[in-house]
């Protein structure tokens, strides 16, 4: 599914990849009252094929998104699954109704959230809307992406290219996905109209 656009949201909580961590889930829920937004960036369907696991983290994420203030946005592992020969129609259905982009319209500035990123200067804000290949984006070249992006579209969150340290910070972007790891946390970031503020190990 193309990207969402969200408009006039005033603070918003976008929390990385989760994995197998459900407890982590249950965390980030206690938190989504805070916020006009909690936005999980992908991860969901990974690292494992053990289908049944995958479907009762998706069970405990449509939990949350029935509270009405939760999306979930599709990401490279998510895409990757649906190549599972084992994979069955419900679940094949869940990830393809899924957008891969959200863009968070605030009064002063946009924020896009993907787990990918932005692959050229060249990109236009109607490329990102209908394009899953932001979904898979690391690197450029032998640089992370964010060394080539100048911020023409507005303030990046995206888990890629993953790391084992805590959130990287760039110019125009910011990198919060953790490679999966039982010992490494999960990190969600505090969002408003003005800024980042505060960064929340989960």
């Amino acid at each position: 599914m193309p990207g969402l656009i969200l408009p006039k949201v005033k603070k918003l909580l976008v929390v990385g990849p989760c994995y197998d961590k459900i407890e982590k889930l249950a965390r980030a829920e206690t938190l989504i009252p805070q916020y006009d937004w909690t936005i999980f960036n992908g991860g969901l369907c990974q690292p494992t094929n053990n289908l049944s696991q995958i479907k009762r983290r998706i069970d405990k994420m449509e939990q949350l998104i029935a509270t009405g203030k939760v999306i979930y946005v599709a990401g490279r592992s998510d895409y990757l699954l649906l190549n599972n020969l084992q994979i069955d129609l419900s679940l094949e259905k869940w990830i393809r109704s899924l957008y891969n982009l959200v863009i968070i319209e605030f009064s002063t500035r946009n924020v896009i959230i993907t787990d990918g990123g932005i692959p050229t200067t060249a990109t236009t804000r109607a490329d990102l809307l209908d394009n899953l290949e932001v979904s898979f984006i690391s690197r450029l070249g032998d640089k992370p992406w964010q060394h080539s992006y100048n911020g023409s579209l507005g303030y990046v969150i995206s888990n890629n290219p993953l790391t084992d340290q805590p959130p990287q910070y760039y110019k125009h972007s910011m990198q919060l996905g953790n490679l999966y790891a039982d010992q490494n946390s999960v990190y969600a970031q505090e969002v408003d109209e003005i800024s980042l503020k505060k960064s929340i190990s989960l």
